[in-house]
């Protein structure tokens, strides 16, 4: 387990005391629920949910191909997968509306596996951002590579010679974008997750305190309110080293008591958990 970078002594305590807005490590300890916290499966399974992970994480490989029969391919390894998607393909698929240029991704199989992503997730998510303007079709998770192809719908036929500089072009900024910016899984800012076994003091059924151990994770990146929110952490317990972002937690949920007192609602809520006492911060 890799160890995360802290900001210590003389640095902090000004970070601190002057209530920076701008932290050099801004990270998070976060304490996991009760049904999670003892399970080391589950432990690393929140610790893969939280990472923010975006296509380029799991990327090994990029191609831009000619490859201009979209129900088979020039590229050997692609070929089986190609065929076989094309014998039941979706409802609407048409080759003939396909760019003949192919963008093609090859994903490590051991990142993609400790953050418990599958291909069709990855196809998913593309659909999802890009719609049906790009057309995906991936290997099996079991395949010797994991390969993800992408191909530009151009809505028909159209002169090639005038038209192919102009869909390479862009097709590679396609790439840059999706390598960069498509998310995967995981929460904005929060750009690495650690997790750690420590030792932790628990209640004995017969009410005699004793000593256990829980697994805790720890991050590069902060993002708190977002990641209170997830039902597989303790919220009463996770805590950020941003000041700023505490506090901009705590007023949030001073907000949300005092808009539901007047009305006579008794206030429930996850934002009890923090508890920093607002002041007035500098600007």
């Amino acid at each position: 387990m890799s160890a995360k970078n802290v900001t210590l002594g003389v640095p902090r305590l000004n970070e601190i005391l002057n209530v920076a807005k701008t932290v050099r490590t801004p990270s998070l300890t976060i304490y996991l629920a009760d049904h999670c916290k003892e399970d080391e499966a589950k432990a690393r399974g929140v610790q893969a949910k939280l990472e923010h992970t975006t296509l380029g994480d799991v990327t090994v490989k990029t191609q831009i191909v000619y490859d201009p029969d979209a129900t088979d391919s020039v590229v050997s390894e692609d070929r089986e997968f190609v065929q076989a998607y094309c014998e039941v393909p979706d409802e609407d698929f048409d080759a003939k509306a396909m760019s003949p240029w192919v963008l093609r991704f090859v994903l490590n199989r051991e990142v993609v596996a400790d953050k418990k992503l599958r291909m069709a997730d990855v196809a998913a998510t593309v659909a999802d951002e890009y719609g049906a303007d790009l057309h995906c079709i991936y290997a099996d998770d079991n395949a010797d590579q994991l390969v993800l192809r992408v191909r530009i719908r151009t809505g028909g036929d159209q002169p090639q010679d005038e038209d192919d500089d102009d869909e390479w072009q862009l097709l590679r900024r396609v790439e840059q974008s999706m390598l960069a910016d498509l998310r995967l899984r995981g929460i904005p800012r929060v750009t690495k997750v650690y997790i750690k076994k420590q030792k932790t003091n628990i209640w004995a059924s017969t009410g005699a305190l004793g000593n256990g151990e829980e697994w805790v994770l720890e991050t590069d990146g902060t993002n708190l309110a977002t990641v209170l929110a997830d039902p597989d952490v303790d919220c009463t317990r996770t805590v950020s080293n941003d000041i700023v972002e505490i506090c901009s937690v705590r007023l949030a949920a001073s907000h949300v008591v005092s808009s539901a007192s007047p009305c006579g609602c008794r206030a429930h809520g996850r934002a009890h958990a923090v508890d920093a006492a607002p002041r007035e911060l500098p600007s």
